[in-house]
């Protein structure tokens, strides 16, 4: 797997171990190993909500440092409420600055939205659009770019 000069990248070959060098290694909690979108078995994993399945990152500043620019790029496969809506959340070193991602936030609402936030929520940091495809890999790609002042989320290259 190839992480083009990554900060961190998470290919979950049997792990949560970061494989770009920079040694950020995640530690799993209650999540199961299952088969990715190719069939690979122990290559993704599977986590229930209010089970406290997660997998533990280092911490918020120690990925993203003073970068006012950050691309995330995962593979999702979404089966129900029971999987639980946040697969991404980077807690704060500051109050009122978060990374999370939540697909979809409100698994129950029809349509579901899908929550990008990033730093103060309260601010011009969410983006939020519907999503109404499930129970198939997916493709998701977040990006902030400060220097552009926006963030974007994009499912399956649109």
């Amino acid at each position: 797997m190839s992480c083009f000069n990554a900060v961190a990248c998470y290919p979950f070959t049997g792990n949560a171990d970061d494989v770009s060098g920079n040694a950020k290694h995640g530690t799993v909690s209650n999540a199961i190993l299952t088969t990715d979108r190719k069939g690979n078995a122990n290559s993704a994993y599977s986590f229930t909500y209010n089970t406290g399945s997660y997998i533990d990152l280092p911490t918020y500043q120690s990925i993203l440092g003073s970068s006012d620019e950050l691309t995330i790029s995962m593979w999702l496969k979404y089966n129900g409420p029971d999987n639980g809506p946040t697969p991404l959340q980077l807690y704060p070193d500051v109050a009122n600055d978060r990374v999370m991602i939540s697909v979809p936030y409100h698994p129950y609402a029809s349509p579901a939205d899908i929550y990008w936030d990033f730093g103060n929520i309260s601010g011009s940091g969410r983006l939020n659009i519907p999503i109404t495809t499930f129970y198939t890999w997916k493709h998701f790609v977040f990006v902030r770019s400060k220097l552009l002042s926006k963030l974007e989320i994009y499912i399956d290259g649109t």
